[in-house]
C-alpha cells in the first residue's frame, strides 16, 4: 500500500469516527439526485429553456433563467413550478439514500428541490433515527435535541409549492425573498459547532 493510499484510508477512518460520534453535518447537492435519474442543475436549466422558448436562451444561471421565464409573457410562476415538479416528483430513493439513514448525522442540509431524502427515511427499514424536514422560516429547534435528524431544505421543496413559505426557490426574486430563511438555517448550523462533510455524486455511487 502506498503512502497516498494509507493517508486516504486514515482520512476516511477519521471521517467515519466523527460520523459515529454525531459530529458531522452532511451537505447534499444535485449529485445525490442524479444517481437516481434526476437532472443536474445545468440539465434542468436546459430543459426549462427548451420548455419556454420565448425566454432568453443565452442565460446560463438557473435562477436567472427561471426569473426570465416568469417575466416573459405568456409564462408565469405556476407554469414554471408545474414543469419543475413534473421533472422531480416521480424520483425514488435508491440504495445510497437508504444507506444514509443508518448514520447519526448532526444535521442534514440540501439544496435539492426533490424529496428523496425524506422518502428514504420513510422507507428505510433500519434507519437510526427519524427525519424531520425544515422547509420554512418559522421553526424552533433545540440544538441539544438529538432524538431525530433535522433536514434543512435550503432551496425549498416541491412538496411546499403554492404555499406561503418553503416553496421551491426557482427565480432570483425567490432567492432574495428567502434570505431570512437561509440566514436562520445558517445560524442553526453555527450553533452546532460541528465539522461539515460534503457528499459528492461519486461518493453517492460508491456508498
Amino acid at each position: 500500500m502506498t503512502q497516498t493510499e494509507k493517508n486516504k484510508q486514515s482520512h476516511l477512518a477519521e471521517i467515519l469516527e466523527k460520523i459515529q460520534e454525531g459530529r458531522v453535518v452532511l451537505f447534499l447537492g444535485a449529485g445525490c439526485s442524479t444517481v437516481e435519474g434526476g437532472p443536474s442543475g445545468d440539465e434542468l436549466a436546459d430543459m426549462i429553456k427548451k420548455q419556454f422558448p420565448k425566454s432568453q436562451q443565452n442565460l446560463n444561471n438557473l435562477l436567472d433563467i427561471c426569473q426570465d421565464v416568469v417575466d416573459t409573457p405568456p409564462y408565469d410562476q405556476q407554469q414554471l413550478e408545474d414543469f419543475v415538479v413534473g421533472k422531480l416528483d416521480s424520483l425514488k430513493p435508491g440504495q445510497s439514500h437508504l444507506c444514509m439513514t443508518k448514520y447519526d448525522w448532526a444535521a442534514l442540509f440540501t439544496t435539492n428541490y426533490d424529496n428523496l431524502i425524506e422518502l428514504a427515511y420513510q422507507l428505510a427499514p433500519k434507519k437510526l433515527k427519524s427525519c424531520y424536514p425544515i422547509r420554512t422560516t418559522d421553526f424552533s429547534i433545540n440544538p441539544a435535541d438529538r432524538s431525530r435528524v433535522y433536514l434543512f431544505k435550503t432551496m425549498g421543496c416541491i412538496t411546499n409549492r403554492g404555499q406561503g413559505d418553503g416553496y421551491p426557490i426557482l427565480t432570483r426574486s425567490d432567492y432574495n425573498s428567502a434570505m431570512k430563511r437561509r440566514s436562520k438555517y445558517l445560524s442553526y448550523l453555527i450553533s452546532l459547532g460541528t465539522e461539515p462533510f460534503f457528499l459528492s455524486a461519486i461518493a453517492a455511487r460508491t456508498e
